[in-house]
């Protein structure tokens, strides 16, 4: 099992803001598209509500701490990281890959466990930013790929598609 952080951010690592993105560029969510189909995708609540619905194709897995939490028949809930770890790790193939989608306190829960991190830096600092990606060291990430992309009619900011794989120990 791999571990991937996916997520868009500012240059200053925001994420969003009342729980919805700071933007919506569609390259962006074609890359998240491609990244994530067919894996399986974990995200916090309020993330999921954010979306409104389980994401096609990718098993969805939303943690919440409410244990009557039911938000839709093909959603998975569970109440803690160390449940979905125990459970994948015993019972998924080696090469599942699992796409952890947010929100700020579920990349930091996950931190310690990512394999790989994709971001999507977006080259602007937003005013109305209420959530933040967590803070990681380049001593225990490298950049494997950096591709900028400059804004356009639909894109209206610059942003960098920017993978990191953790350095072997």
């Amino acid at each position: 099992m791999t571990i991937t952080l996916v997520a868009a951010i500012d240059k200053n690592r925001g994420l969003g803001y009342k729980n919805q993105l700071l933007c919506k560029l569609p390259s962006d969510m074609r890359h998240f598209r491609e990244l994530t189909l067919n894996t399986i995708c974990i995200m916090g609540r309020n993330t999921y509500e954010s979306i409104g619905s389980p994401l096609p194709e990718r098993t969805n897995l939303v943690l919440s701490r409410d244990a009557n939490y039911d938000p839709h028949p093909a959603v998975f809930v569970y109440s803690s990281i160390k449940d979905i770890i125990r459970e994948y790790e015993t019972y998924s193939d080696i090469s599942e890959q699992v796409m952890i989608l947010g929100g700020s306190s579920i990349y930091k829960q996950f931190l310690p466990y990512a394999d790989s991190i994709e971001l999507t830096v977006i080259h602007h600092e937003f005013d109305k930013v209420d959530a933040f990606f967590p803070e990681f060291s380049l001593d225990e990430f490298e950049v494997v790929n950096n591709v900028f992309n400059s804004k356009d009619n639909k894109n209206p900011y610059d942003y960098s598609f920017v993978s990191y794989k953790r350095k072997i120990k």
